[in-house]
């Protein structure tokens, strides 16, 4: 990402697979993003509470505070967050109320990495906003 005007935004990273947060927390860190890791929704909610990342980043199906939720109470405190979605579990239903909620991109499981990159990098605001 080398040049890139939003090297160093701070991402939240919110996943339940441990293995999956650390992979992607790494991956993520190497592109210049400085990233915090949440296991759950409910444990994301405390960091909103005492942070404001530059984008949340967050699974939908989670053991304690799914996404759906969070990305609602996120909206709550964080009105104009840019969030992305990444998912194994996709209806219309779904897509419809997360586009409602304003999530920048929701994407499907598995996922490319650059897809992944490039929908971080596409849902954060031009450097200077």
């Amino acid at each position: 990402m080398a040049a890139d005007m939003k090297a160093g935004a701070h991402l939240l990273l919110v996943e339940d697979e441990p293995v999956a947060a650390k992979m992607l927390s790494r991956i993520l860190s190497l592109e210049c993003f400085r990233v915090s890791t949440a296991p759950d929704g409910v444990a994301a909610l405390e960091q909103l509470a005492d942070e404001s990342p530059d984008a949340l980043i967050t699974d939908l199906k989670m053991p304690r505070g799914g996404g759906g939720d969070l990305v609602r109470e996120a909206r709550a405190l964080h009105a104009d967050l840019p969030i992305v979605v990444i998912t194994g579990y996709f209806t219309s239903d779904v897509e419809r109320e997360l586009k409602e909620l304003g999530v920048a991109t929701l994407l499907l499981k598995p996922v490319a990495l650059s897809d992944l990159i490039d929908a971080i990098k596409n849902a954060l605001p031009p450097a200077g906003d």
